[in-house]
């Protein structure tokens, strides 16, 4: 399986729903943290920055049907509101993240 990134926008709403929408779309393999290698050979999770997201699916087409997926049942928990307005979802290849967060 591959990884793959998305970054989106948040739409404003009263409540927001963001919370919401992170706790769906980690129950369908989508996190906030991101595995990277460390000086030693050992693995380092560091936090994504905000709006972002990867997860590992089997295609970049699944990929995407588990952030609808998210979307929809986010919409359903917060009885209709429209969370996300875009997204751009890619594969992973090579990649530097600098975070200031680790777990």
């Amino acid at each position: 399986m591959a990884w793959y990134v998305v970054t989106y926008d948040i739409n404003k709403t009263s409540p927001g729903g963001q919370s919401a929408f992170l706790a769906e779309a980690g129950n369908l393999g989508w996190t906030t943290w991101c595995p990277t290698a460390d000086e030693n050979g050992g693995q380092t999770l560091l936090r994504l920055p905000s709006a972002t997201l990867m997860g590992q699916f089997p295609s970049l087409t699944m990929a995407n049907e588990a952030f609808n997926d998210a979307v929809e049942k986010t919409r359903a928990v917060t009885k209709g509101r429209q969370i996300v307005g875009k997204y751009l979802l890619i594969a992973k290849r090579a990649a530097i993240l600098h975070s200031d967060e680790t777990p």
